[in-house]
């Protein structure tokens, strides 16, 4: 069981108070799933990376409080009392400063008219300060445009990979890829797209700028069938359903939950591999 220490920690990081209960501890770690997303940043590897990094600290800092069994807020290590500090002798109050007269004749009167003009003067000045400010420092902070690689040759493909596919189906169907990381999975890159590994196997994959060949197997053919004849989905559905109602989605990856993702509509599914929630943005998911 995790200490004090660590539990608090924990909250911290979930952004929530010590001690909040289970529904308050899900809610705050499903929002900060959604903000630190990795699809969000797909156009930038930099970011994506950090944000990566950034959702496995919050699914562990998650897992530790649900480890504790969502305690209340935990007691406080008892702290040493420090010895009563010595009153230090009280400095005698400074005398108050003499306040000069106002004298009407040290009082120079100014036109409106001048006061105007000066307006404009300084405003004018202001102005072109700030035009040689930007141009001195904020120009000369922007990067210089960088010429783009262009997209790498394709490569002739045998097949299609899949959820489960090895590093060696993966290659024979999409090619070597661009670079390989590994912040939470392994993840082979293809431009701006994606492919999730664990222990060799693939469990999701993402869709950037390069079309990735992937497809869904189902598990239950007569389920698929039956489903792809009915031409819709609801709560519930299983992800055969799914698959058969909109074929292969463009993003699967788990961050509480399993979710499938159709451009920037979404389907999420239980343990169980069933529908629990979905929304609609871009693309119709054809729900009834």
């Amino acid at each position: 069981m995790a200490d004090v220490s660590e539990l608090e920690e924990a909250y911290r990081i979930l952004d929530v108070p010590a001690g909040a209960n289970e529904d308050a501890v899900r809610d705050a770690r499903k929002t900060l799933a959604k903000v630190w997303h990795p699809d969000r940043y797909a156009s930038d590897p930099e970011l994506q990376a950090k944000a990566q990094a950034k959702l496995g600290e919050i699914n562990e800092a998650f897992e530790r409080v649900k480890a504790a069994g969502f305690p209340a807020a935990p007691a406080a290590m008892p702290k040493a009392t420090p010895p009563p500090a010595a009153s230090a002798p009280k400095k005698p109050a400074p005398a108050p400063m003499a306040v000069p007269k106002f004298n009407q004749s040290d009082v120079t009167y100014v036109p409106k008219r001048s006061l105007v003009g000066l307006a404009i003067v300084v405003a004018i000045v202001a102005v072109g300060l700030g035009v040689v400010v930007y141009l001195t420092v904020f120009r000369q902070a922007d990067p210089e445009p960088v010429a783009h690689a262009p997209a790498p040759v394709a490569v002739p493909k045998a097949g299609t990979f899949t959820l489960g596919s090895t590093h060696d189906e993966v290659r024979a169907a999409q090619g070597a890829p661009e670079a390989v990381r590994t912040v939470i999975n392994e993840t082979w890159a293809y431009g701006f797209s994606g492919v999730d590994f664990d222990h060799g196997k693939v469990v999701g994959w993402r869709t950037g700028d390069l079309a990735l060949h992937a497809r869904i197997d189902p598990h239950d053919a007569a389920q698929f069938a039956a489903a792809k004849a009915r031409g819709t989905i609801a709560i519930g559905s299983t992800k055969d359903e799914v698959a058969a109602v909109d074929g292969t989605p463009t993003t699967i990856d788990r961050v509480i939950h399993d979710t499938w993702s159709y451009g920037f509509s979404s389907v999420e599914f239980d343990d169980s591999g069933r529908v629990i929630e979905y929304a609609e943005r871009d693309v119709s998911l054809h729900v009834k």
